[in-house]
């Protein structure tokens, strides 16, 4: 099943390493038809 718009909100931040967010943000962008929206907490070092 695929959906107009796949959200995932505070999430990614808990999953151990950065191979586990790639594999669970390419498994939501295949979920999706036009728009994935991902909403995750900021930090400054981000920000710069």
């Amino acid at each position: 099943t695929r959906f107009d718009m796949v959200v995932s909100a505070f999430s990614l931040i808990d999953l151990p390493d950065r191979r586990s967010r790639l594999e669970a943000v390419l498994n939501l962008w295949r979920k999706t038809d036009k728009y994935l929206v991902l909403v995750e907490l900021g930090t400054n070092a981000g920000f710069k």
